[in-house]
């Protein structure tokens, strides 16, 4: 079975099980985002069953890239590790703990960094990643739409801070992603193809 058809039947699955992957779109978009970054080394703060992950070590894998994902759910990280081993890629180090609770440190620096986890959590995230990423790094949020609510403290935080500047992208019907292009710089051209 190929790739494109693994990851297909993965969503499938996530959709009829309610499990929250990113969607297809998102999934195209963010790979993009990757490729123009040539991101070397990503964190991913929320793996779920390991759809989202899957997708961006096979973009990175094309020039090496690694990737280091968390997931504090136990069915999640249960699934997340037999869908890996079924991909085949061997550029995926997984992590069954709290991002916000683990020795990070040891990993970092990390170029790109990927959110999709508990929204009440994402001010703790932004604040803690930014010891552990380089100045340029690519910063990714996703829900920032369709989750506004519930993530008041985040947007409070993202408004009155000036480390990053950022923009939101809606990449589907109802919901979209922050990009983050770097520390105390100007937006880059983020415009990526869908």
């Amino acid at each position: 079975m190929s790739q494109t058809e693994f990851l297909r039947q993965l969503k499938a699955y996530g959709l009829e099980n309610d499990i929250p992957n990113i969607s297809e779109n998102n999934a195209k978009i963010i790979r993009g985002f990757l490729r123009k970054k040539q991101s070397k080394k990503v964190l991913e703060i929320g793996m779920a069953n390991a759809y989202s992950t899957i997708h961006f070590a096979e973009e990175i894998a094309e020039w090496d890239g690694e990737i280091y994902s968390f997931e504090i759910s136990i069915p999640g990280f249960s699934q997340a590790q037999e869908n890996i081993k079924k991909s085949g890629l061997k550029n995926i180090h997984t992590f069954h703990q709290n991002f916000l609770h683990s020795p990070v440190e040891k990993l970092a620096p990390f170029d790109t960094v990927f959110i999709d986890a508990r929204k009440s959590e994402y001010k703790q995230y932004i604040i803690e990643i930014q010891k552990y990423i380089t100045d340029d790094a690519l910063i990714i949020i996703d829900d920032v739409i369709k989750w506004k609510h519930k993530m008041p403290d985040f947007y409070e935080y993202m408004e009155m801070q000036n480390i990053f500047s950022y923009e939101i992208i809606q990449t589907d019907p109802d919901d979209g992603i922050m990009v983050i292009w770097g520390k105390n710089t100007k937006l880059q051209e983020t415009k990526v193809q869908k």
